[in-house]
């Protein structure tokens, strides 16, 4: 696997790539946070079928997805999936509990691995990212209980959609 583009520089330099694409959890720090973050992580390079976290594993670290696609599932349903940019691990650690779910690698994928240890030393720095990260999930926490739940499952997608509620937590059309 190659890393992306980028991203092994800086890796080597000790600073974030230059040309990140904007996420909650890039604006959620200022430049020298970010860099900081960054260089605490490390870069995984893992095959299509691995499984990065299992539910109910302890909760030792936030992920951020550099390249590939990931599949987010829990007792035989998908939860849903994970591209380039996007994060995950932020149940676990902001609740303090252990894995949620089961996230799987569902094509070759590049992962920034960032230990909870060090997420907790930058968030006492810039309390914006444990805001950030809380926001996340409980959207992700609501968005699940609407995708699982047989309550609302029974409502359908129209439904769901009319009253706003699926739409705001990123639900499917």
């Amino acid at each position: 696997l190659r890393p992306p583009a980028g991203v092994a520089l800086a890796r080597a330099r000790g600073r974030a790539p230059a040309n990140l694409p904007p996420t909650a959890l890039v604006h959620a720090l200022a430049a020298d946070d970010f860099r900081a973050l960054i260089s605490m992580s490390r870069l995984r390079a893992l095959a299509s079928g691995t499984e990065v976290v299992t539910t109910g594993q302890p909760a030792d670290a936030l992920y951020w997805v550099a390249r590939g696609r990931l599949e987010v599932s829990r007792d035989g349903a998908l939860l849903g999936e994970l591209r380039s940019n996007a994060f995950f691990g932020e149940i676990a650690l902001v609740g303090g509990t252990s894995r949620t779910a089961t996230v799987t690698c569902a094509e070759d994928t590049w992962l920034l691995e960032i230990p909870a240890s060090h997420i907790e030393a930058v968030a006492a720095k810039a309390p914006r990212l444990a805001t950030v990260l809380a926001s996340h999930a409980r959207a992700r926490l609501l968005a699940n209980v609407l995708r699982t739940s047989e309550l609302f499952s029974r409502l359908g997608a129209d439904a769901r959609a009319q009253r706003g509620i699926w739409h705001s937590l990123g639900g499917p059309d």
